[in-house]
């Protein structure tokens, strides 16, 4: 029997409490508050609770009233559902509604007079669409407002809901004496504490059937333990002993003098203080009142071999005739690979561990698609999902790399992952080893789960079509489910239409074995969408090198570091050397140099073998020696003659025949976090001038290596760096020709950060959103043109600001981009023996506006004292674009003659002219200098040019004065030269004579 008070709290009175939640369309029974942000230390914020009928799939996150589980299925209607009288308290978590802090919690008003407490209840997961998995706890917690709860685990079974599941499972759990009269107000709540995981919605979640037994308080002697059952008692061989687990034996009306026994099975050890640790029983002591509370710490003893191990604690007093006893359980891992992260356990035997234990594994890649890393080791695989939880920073790593991780083993979707990566992600310094396949069958294909493999002689059954779609399921003759991702080049790949051999990574989804195939080339006879753009790398094709100004960036990936990349730097070097002589271009933009003395040598090959004269920049740091920046990976500073220590450098070389007045440094340090640029690995300016075909132009070279990884928090780092450097480019360079280059570790059409089926925008989408710049690289990722050789994406790109045309017309600045001559260059000379990266190349053309002067002086005879009127003409011949800068002209008349000019003059009357009067643009132009009448420097005003094939008009007298007659002279004007070539860029059409004579 139960009765409610009137304070919103259950009074107990009987020998249970029961609640079936039937009545909830007139609101919560009394007693009961739904709860968001909850947490360990505190019950939340109360929130509000819909009393009217929700379907199970409304995805309003929300507390509801929903139709319990019993007798229903998970497809029932929602009419059905909304019919049903027997009802549950349910919530639907979301993104913003109680993901890691949504509670069921009932408050009862005390337990005095009650003892041996016990519940069960149902758990439902109502939502099968509902991928998402939510884990959910019982807990108590004493007091009006309590600060910290005790967790009771159920006597078997994990509580979880979700998983594109529908389940109804009722749980037990047993209290002990933890709530035996107890005066306070108690508080058992259902909560989930931690976020759901996987990918997709999150599940709705209901409870029923809550039931409370317990029975009237007696004087006799009673102990309990909670919890009754502990596991996940782990050690790597040899690492011994486990982290302790606890359970607290609590005790009443017992002799104080007769103690209470604490014994461990065999290969556990137990203590009461959490430091000193037997193997031998524990006597504990009870109170002067025979109470007891004794908290007990057990762990699996160190020097164990590798094995599960079980047992019992029993807790025993004469007291009471009944013992009390503890299930314990744990696993000494074998011991695998010694690296950054410490001892790794074999994959196998990890694959096999329950769900949040911490692991160390080392592996090779086998397959790297957004947040989805899978690795092998010789006893099986895994996936490694560096999602949401993942907070280390994550390495560039390719397939065949091996790396060692220390995460938590997790279940999603029925297969097994490694997440939560917040301590160690490393790369080893073991030497890249392509994969190879293990051919399997149909009926073997699953004892391979996490590995690669190969299939042979199957063909694609259905469904029916030519190309392959994204996130999508085939079956194969065998019967086998190939998956595609998104995030490989077979999206929109044609299919194979026969039969063929097809690799991939054995993933698990729902219980099915299924295989993920990583690019095109694990699919024969599928081809990427590349077709359609024949135009690729053809832009240019008919113009000579020597008119162009052609760029390379390129990752040459850990040139000369003997830890990372090729293992053999000498013949990386020559590769490196060999590759720049055959792309002969003016300017490389070269990223991961490690050991100068390596560039040293492949300039001075390629000067040697080419005839030119190239030399290099890092930027300048006269702090350091030798003196140059550093783009660091680590915070270790090099080591002389260590090679292993030699850090990332982002370097320009280029030929000193085109470019020249250079000055490199880094940029965007001043304020930067240790975190910013891959962890301070800043970008590089080079401020140059370069000439082509006698045409110089300023350009702003901005070389850069952005933060490389695939997990949300290496994309959000690149964004914050990416933004922070178009504000800087922006309010430093707002009218500069800028060019920005290098490996940008992302690709422009979408983000290479993929989470499951999502995916999101670039991380430089500052850049190719913004009308200020242009992204040429964009082409090669529309076209799926990649810049590595295990990717399909493009990540090495150039952007160019809106000074320079990409077009194909010449603006102000005069630099033309050559439409269609970007291209990836392979095949690379060595192949990855050289880098595991492309180079990328683009064309530019330069162009000067091209000014020469005329006159026209019809009557060129002078008497004395004569003035005669004439013009000049300033014409643009290039053709190219309009002047711009100050525009300045010198007119000279001889030794006896004087010149005149009037700036308000808009016409004149040119002597012996025959068609006067003639418009001239006088008021737009000035006298900056005048020399005895002899000689007038004009320079046209702020805001004039002169247009593209067109000219200025000016009207100017000229007198005789003391020339002598008979004499023969000339009249010269000529456009200043210009060496900045804003307003002119041709200096052999710059004057103009015309003969007069005194009469």
């Amino acid at each position: 029997m139960v009765t409610h008070a009137l304070q919103a709290q259950v009074s107990l009175t009987g020998t249970s409490y029961t609640e079936t939640f039937d009545g909830l369309g007139s609101g919560l029974p009394t007693g009961w508050s739904s709860f968001t942000g909850a947490s360990g230390t505190s019950l939340g914020t109360t929130t509000s609770f819909a009393s009217t009928t929700v379907s199970w799939s409304t995805s309003t996150g929300n507390f509801r009233n929903a139709a319990s589980a019993d007798g229903l299925a998970s497809n029932s209607s929602t009419g059905a559902q909304g019919t049903s009288t027997d009802r549950a308290l349910a919530v639907r978590q979301t993104a913003a509604f109680g993901d890691a802090s949504a509670a069921f919690a009932v408050k009862l008003a005390n337990t005095s007079g009650l003892q041996s407490f016990s519940l069960t209840y149902k758990l439902q997961s109502l939502d099968a669409a509902s991928a998402r998995t939510a884990t959910w706890l019982l807990q108590y917690g004493v007091g009006e407002s309590p600060t910290s709860f005790v967790t009771v685990p159920p006597t078997s079974g994990t509580t979880a809901t979700g998983g594109s599941s529908f389940s109804n499972n009722t749980y037990s759990f047993d209290f002990g004496t933890a709530l035996d009269n107890n005066t306070q107000p108690i508080w058992i709540r259902i909560v989930t504490l931690t976020a759901t995981s996987g990918s997709g919605s999150r599940p709705t979640t209901g409870i029923d059937d809550f039931s409370l037994t317990y029975s009237t308080l007696t004087n006799s002697p009673t102990i309990g333990v909670l919890p009754n059952a502990l596991s996940g008692m782990t050690y790597t061989e040899g690492a011994g002993p486990s982290s302790p687990t606890t359970f607290t034996v609590t005790a009443r009306n017992l002799t104080p003098a007769v103690s209470v026994t604490v014994a461990s099975p065999t290969n556990f050890e137990a203590s009461t203080d959490n430091s000193t640790y037997s193997t031998s029983p524990l006597l504990l002591t009870p109170a002067g009142d025979g109470s007891l509370s004794q908290p007990i710490y057990i762990r699996l003893a160190a020097g164990l071999t590798a094995n599960p191990y079980s047992g019992t604690v029993t807790v025993t007093t004469t007291d009471v005739p009944d013992s009390k006893t503890v299930a314990v359980s744990g696993t000494v891992y074998p011991a695998g690979a010694v690296g950054p992260c410490g001892t790794s356990t074999p994959i196998a035997a990890i694959r096999s561990a329950p769900d949040n234990l911490t692991f160390t594994a080392t592996g090779r890649v086998i397959s790297a698609i957004g947040t989805n890393i899978y690795i092998q080791d010789a006893t099986g695989g895994i996936l490694l999902y560096t999602g949401t939880g993942t907070t280390v920073e994550i390495p560039e790593i390719s397939i065949g790399d091996e790396i060692q991780v220390t995460g938590i083993i997790s279940t999603y979707q029925t297969d097994r992952e490694m997440k939560n990566f917040t301590s160690c992600f490393v790369k080893t310094s073991s030497p890249n080893v392509t994969p190879t396949p293990t051919v399997v069958t149909t009926a073997t294909l699953c004892d391979h789960k996490g590995e690669l493999v190969t299939l042979q002689g199957v063909s694609i059954t259905a469904p029916t079509g030519t190309n392959f779609a994204g996130n999508t399921n085939y079956t194969l003759s065998n019967g086998t489910i190939l998956r595609i991702q998104n995030g490989t080049d077979l999206v929109g790949a044609t299919r194979p239409s026969g039969t063929f051999d097809v690799t991939g990574v054995v993933s698990l989804f729902n219980n099915v074995c299924q295989l993920l195939p990583r690019s095109t080339a694990d699919v024969p006879g599928s081809t990427p969408t590349t077709a359609s753009c024949p135009e690729v790398g053809t832009g240019g094709s008919g113009t000579a090198v020597s008119s162009t100004l052609d760029i390379v960036w390129w990752n040459v990936e850990w040139l000369g570091n003997t830890g990372f990349g090729p293992t053999n730097e000498a013949q990386q070097q020559s590769n490196v050397a060999a590759q720049l002589q055959t792309m002969n271009k003016d300017i490389y933009c070269l990223e991961e140099v490690c050991d100068l003395t390596k560039l040293d040598a492949i300039v001075a090959t390629l000067n040697t073998n080419t005839g030119k004269s190239y030399t290099y920049t890092c930027g300048a740091d006269p702090t350091r020696t030798p003196a140059i920046y550093y783009s660091h990976w680590f915070d270790d500073p090099e080591v002389a003659g260590d090679a292993t220590t030699y850090a990332q450098k982002v370097c320009f070389v280029y030929d000193k025949a085109i470019v020249t007045n250079v000055s490199a440094s880094q940029i965007l340090t001043g304020t930067a976090g240790s975190s910013d640029w891959a962890s301070n690995r800043f970008p590089l300016l080079m401020n140059c001038d370069a000439t082509i075909n006698g045409i110089k132009k300023n350009l702003k070279l901005v070389g850069l290596h952005s933060k490389s990884g695939s997990d949300v928090s290496s994309y959000n780092r690149r964004i914050a760096d990416f933004n922070s450097l178009k504000t800087y480019l922006d309010a430093t360079y707002p009218n500069d020709n800028v060019l920005i280059m290098g490996d940008y570790n992302d690709d422009a059409d979408q983000s290479i950060y993929v989470d499951g089926t999502t995916t999101y925008v670039s991380s430089f989408s500052a850049f190719t959103t913004s009308p200020d710049y242009t992204v040429i690289t964009k082409q090669l990722s529309n076209c799926n043109v990649p810049s590595t050789a295990s990717y399909p994406d493009i990540i090495d790109h150039l952007t160019v600001s809106n000074e320079i045309s990409t077009n194909g017309t010449f603006t102000a600045s005069g630099i033309q981009y050559i439409t269609n001559s970007v291209n990836n260059v392979r095949p690379v000379t060595g192949g990855t023996t050289t880098s595991d990266h492309y180079p990328v190349t683009a064309r530019f053309l330069f162009a000067a506006t091209d000014l020469t002067p005329t006159i026209e002086l019809p009557q060129a005879n002078f008497n004395t004292n004569t003035t005669n009127n004439f013009v000049a003409t300033i014409a643009e011949v290039g053709g190219v674009f309009s002047s711009t800068g100050t525009t300045t002209i010198t007119i000279t008349v001889p030794t006896g003659y004087t010149i005149g000019y009037d700036n308000t003059l808009t016409s004149i009357n040119v002597t012996d002219g025959t068609a006067n009067p003639v418009a001239v643009d006088n008021t737009k132009w000035a006298v900056t200098n005048n020399v005895s009448d002899l000689q007038l420097t004009l320079t046209i005003a702020a805001g004039q040019s002169i247009g593209i094939n067109g000219k200025s008009v000016l009207g100017f007298s000229v007198t005789r004065t003391t020339a002598t007659s008979g004499s023969v002279s000339s009249i010269t004007i000529n456009v200043n030269n210009d060496s900045s070539q804003s307003y002119d860029g041709n200096s052999t059409n710059n004057v103009y004579a015309r003969i007069i004579n005194g009469l």
